[in-house]
């Protein structure tokens, strides 16, 4: 489908969706347009465009195959996120398995700790928290991260400063 719109188009065919994309597609056999949308990397065009064909497409080949095509909710990806870190993986171990990179993982997490459904010491030492903290002004809902990551040493992730962030903010 995929290299029929490319000729479609006179584009390549990574042009209309990545390798990645369509990996996530045929993983997670999204049921509709909403769904679709949930998926990394499919566009507000790409779905004014292509959603149609593609929701069809996967409904045809899960009916075909016995399989169920799924309704997913973007805010899914929180949960299944936190799902992983509580099961004992990594940063790392969970954007591997999740195929994202660590900085996407770090701002779920960090959402997952403003939002009061993990605390900062699932993800890092209090004390590593606390260091990173010091870099933020006593008010924390007035802040520049660009600014503050200028300030911080090389090794501490915009990930780990959203993540402080969200945890000041809440007033931890």
């Amino acid at each position: 489908m995929r290299k029929g719109f490319a000729r479609e188009h006179n584009v390549i065919s990574s042009r209309i969706f990545s390798d990645r994309v369509i990996e996530k597609i045929c993983a997670n056999l999204p049921c509709d347009r909403e769904s679709l949308v949930a998926i990394k990397g499919v566009s507000a065009n790409k779905i004014r465009q292509y959603a149609d064909e593609i929701v069809e497409v996967v409904n045809t080949y899960c009916k075909e195959n016995s399989l169920e095509a799924k309704k997913i909710d973007k805010a899914d990806t929180v949960k299944d996120t936190l799902r992983l870190l509580k099961s004992g993986k990594t940063i790392a171990e969970i954007a591997k398995e999740r195929n994202y990179v660590e900085s996407t993982i770090e701002g779920h997490l960090a959402k997952a700790i403003s939002n009061g459904l993990i605390e900062i010491n699932e993800v890092m030492p209090t004390s590593e928290a606390q260091q990173i903290a010091n870099y933020f002004a006593a008010d924390g809902n007035k802040i520049s991260l660009s600014v503050i990551r200028e300030r911080v040493p090389a090794e501490i992730s915009w990930g780990k400063l959203r993540m402080v962030l969200a945890w000041l903010q809440k007033g931890e």
